[in-house]
């Protein structure tokens, strides 16, 4: 093969030759390989014109993908998803439109920039954010970006829960461990499935509270959660992160259903299993805890279910919107007894 050696400024006959070095990044030494070729006239290392390698790239590449941090094929890629700009993108993130620019170009994120982008992985939290920065987009691009959000819901329900969760990395809220996307789905089904067969209505209230209570009790005697989902305090007591896009999720994946029922010229819905629930993922003591739970709260009413979580210091102590700590589970009444 001959290529042009820039020394011997002609074509010469060149060999295949790697070259080893080490680049340090943030102060990290990070070995890096370069595929290139050697003139055999004066031994002068060739790029392959074909194929140029930029080793600063390369090292930066490694450094990424070490610390999993978004590539710049992923952020242009996330960013497209939502058919933003790089404006756009600014706008939402409040991150420097000059500075997106250099991050799609090769340069160096950092881990908080990268965060704040791998978020928008989940169409939920580019709605939060599209929700607090209205006022920098056009009506006409908030309903692109919305229709776009609107089309990855649909598009894969149960990696979507997935998302939501994986957001919260804080054990604390989490309960000392990952969250569990099928313990979760597998837990609401058994709770439908285990409350039909004792022709009990679960309506969206009372699947809350069980589903508190058996996390959070789980945490007080175990100190871990069984799903690792998160929770927040909201008007009617302690509640699912996200749990109306949980639920319509799972309605969607048909592993729920919805039926309206009338009572006393009053409509409301009620929850119930399309599917049988795989207990074989829950450990025995994880089954025994959902049965008791089940037993002892399960024939009270969503009202009564509802008065008795909003005396729980994990309410009583919290604002409306905020996040749950799992610590609070030391102080449950509601289970006292359990």
């Amino acid at each position: 093969m001959k290529l042009i050696c820039p020394n011997c400024e002609k074509m010469v006959l060149v060999e295949p030759y790697t070259y080893n070095t080490t680049i340090k990044v943030k102060n990290e030494p990070i070995e890096v390989e370069l595929k290139l070729y050697r003139c055999l006239e004066c031994g002068q290392l060739i790029q392959d014109p074909k194929n140029p390698q930029d080793e600063l790239d390369i090292a930066y590449r490694i450094y990424r993908q070490k610390h999993g941090l978004l590539q710049p094929e992923e952020i242009i890629a996330i960013r497209k998803t939502y058919a933003l700009s790089q404006q756009d993108l600014s706008n939402l993130t409040g991150i420097g439109i000059a500075t997106i620019n250099r991050y799609e170009n090769g340069s160096l994120q950092n881990e908080a920039h990268d965060t704040i982008l791998s978020l928008l992985k989940n169409p939920q939290a580019v709605k939060e954010l599209l929700d607090k920065n209205k006022d920098k987009f056009s009506k006409e691009k908030i309903a692109s970006i919305t229709q776009k959000i609107y089309e990855l819901y649909k598009k894969d329900n149960l990696k979507n829960i997935e998302l939501i969760f994986e957001r919260y990395n804080d054990k604390e809220f989490t309960g000392n461990r990952p969250f569990s996307l099928q313990k979760l789905i597998n837990l609401i089904s058994l709770i439908a499935n285990k409350l039909k067969e004792k022709n009990i209505e679960l309506t969206r209230t009372k699947l809350n509270k069980l589903l508190f209570y058996i996390d959070f009790l789980s945490f007080k005697q175990n100190n871990c959660s069984i799903t690792g989902a998160v929770y927040a305090h909201l008007p009617y007591g302690p509640c699912l992160e996200s749990f109306d896009t949980v639920i319509s999720s799972l309605v969607e994946e048909n592993i729920l259903g919805v039926k309206e029922v009338t009572y006393q010229d009053k409509s409301y819905e009620v929850l119930e299993p399309l599917q049988k629930p795989k207990t074989d993922i829950f450990t025995k003591d994880e089954l025994n805890l959902i049965e008791t739970i089940l037993e002892k709260l399960s024939f009270l009413s969503a009202k009564e279910l509802s008065e008795i979580s909003h005396k729980e210091k994990a309410y009583t102590a919290t604002k409306n919107g905020e996040l749950i700590e799992y610590s609070f589970a030391k102080y449950l009444q509601g289970v006292e007894d359990v």
